[in-house]
């Protein structure tokens, strides 16, 4: 797997914080950036099993599929940034 390098600007709180994340991890920062991402990634694979599929079917809703996957990725968003506050 061939390494990027990547450069962001960032403020002091966040780089405080990434510093004692990563104690917790016991991993450097980009590392324990890495840990995060591909834990992010994990959860954000959504896969609709059949049953789901019968029962969505059934709902009233003039929105698409898109749409709607939109709407819960928003709200996870929201949830998420709401956190730093």
């Amino acid at each position: 797997m061939k390494n990027n390098i990547a450069s962001i600007t960032v403020d002091n709180e966040t780089v405080q914080l990434a510093e004692h994340v990563a104690k917790i991890y016991n991993k450097s920062i980009p590392d324990t950036i890495k840990i995060i991402l591909k834990k992010e990634k994990k959860e954000t694979e959504f896969k609709i099993t059949k049953s789901v599929k019968r029962f969505s079917g059934i709902l009233k809703t003039d929105a698409d599929y898109r749409t709607l996957r939109s709407i819960c990725v928003e709200d996870r968003l929201d949830k998420y940034e709401s956190l730093d506050r």
